[in-house]
């Protein structure tokens, strides 16, 4: 069925905000997983064995002198060190956690908050990726934040991958080639999917990041104001939840001089789900506050809403309705000037979870 957004005020003020649609302060969502570190719940995370990543001139490893908590916070902890993993020797060494298969997720709203440190060389990040993928398959990696001490620390990085490519052996398509194929819009200077954004200076404050990704757009948030919004490219497969502290050599540290070791201290990572209720049809909504009282909407995304003047929103009151095929307001409805309206169109997604073979 073709989707459609129908919105029609003759009365009135809308206020879209930014904040409405934040899972703390909207009842649309529901807690799918979360972790306060108090301690870090092993359930949830591995913390991965020793491991390279693309571009970092750092091992990864699972020691305690990488990833351990303290005061209630995950801390990631980048050092220069020699360390040899699998045969190699690295003359930094840096940590990462992934969330387990149980805990993948696939659509939803993605927040943690994080105090980054800010220095030459060192690169944090916050994103997701597909453990299994096959081919040009839509990879699955969404980049939230990407940030590294060499740029100003009021730009962040933001990215999304829809295929998997080993680019620097060209074992499938060249990446311009790659590029191509993923934007017909391609422009040879810019990564398709990539965009810096500025933020308040992130080096050394706790503030927090989210994204909240549907099959029809990715939203970015720092410190509840959105920052980026973009179609999505195709990106529909479980991922893992990931974050990481590392050193790059674009450019690295100056090894003449001092690095002290970095630290990155994650608050808590939460994971939420939209609620859906995809075969009802609402013609009315009396009672936006009370479930007591009739005609109560639960905040489930619906088949469709069509409301008239009277479910007008009153004074100071803020609301965020979703539907997964069209939302119409008809003649006649009206939001104060103080109130607020957050109106969304969601295809109906169900959470399925694969669990790898052993677990």
């Amino acid at each position: 069925m073709k989707r459609v957004f129908i919105i029609i005020v003759l009365a009135g003020m809308f206020i879209i905000s930014a904040y409405s649609q934040r899972p703390p302060t909207d009842l649309n969502w529901e807690l799918f997983w979360e972790d306060d570190f108090n301690p870090i719940n092993t359930n949830i995370w591995n913390s991965l064995p020793c491991q390279f990543e693309k571009n970092h001139i750092n091992v990864f490893t699972k020691r305690l002198d990488n990833v351990y908590t303290i005061s209630h916070h995950l801390v990631l902890r980048a050092k220069r060190e020699t360390y040899t993993c699998n045969g190699e020797t690295r003359y930094y060494t840096g940590g990462i956690v992934a969330a387990k298969a149980d805990y993948f997720v696939r659509y939803g709203y993605i927040e943690a908050k994080i105090i980054i440190p800010y220095i030459k060389g060192v690169k944090s990040s916050f994103w997701t990726f597909n453990t299994n993928p096959t081919g040009n398959g839509d990879a699955g990696e969404i980049d939230i934040f990407e940030v590294q001490g060499s740029a100003p620390s009021t730009i962040m990085g933001t990215n999304l991958w829809k295929y998997y490519c080993d680019c620097e052996n060209y074992t499938c398509v060249s990446c311009s080639e790659l590029y191509k194929q993923q934007c017909p819009d391609y422009n040879s200077s810019v990564l398709c999917y990539g965009q810096n954004v500025a933020i308040p200076s992130y080096a050394n404050v706790s503030r927090t990041y989210a994204i909240e990704w549907s099959p029809a757009k990715f939203i970015w948030y720092v410190e509840g104001a959105a920052v980026r919004n973009f179609p999505n490219p195709g990106i529909h497969e479980l991922v893992s939840t990931t974050l990481q502290l590392g050193v790059i050599k674009d450019p690295a540290p100056d090894e003449t001089l001092p690095f002290p070791d970095q630290e990155m201290l994650i608050d808590y990572v939460r994971v939420y789900k939209l609620k859906f209720d995809c075969d009802t049809t609402v013609t009315e909504i009396t009672n936006y506050d009370n479930p007591q009282l009739p005609n109560y909407y639960d905040y489930k995304v619906k088949k469709s809403i069509s409301l008239s003047g009277i479910s007008s929103l009153t004074s100071g009151q803020n609301v965020s309705l979703r539907a997964t095929d069209y939302i119409e307001l008809t003649d006649g409805f009206y939001v104060p000037s103080d109130a607020e309206l957050y109106l969304d169109n969601n295809p109906c997604e169900v959470q399925t979870i694969k669990k790898k073979k052993g677990e």
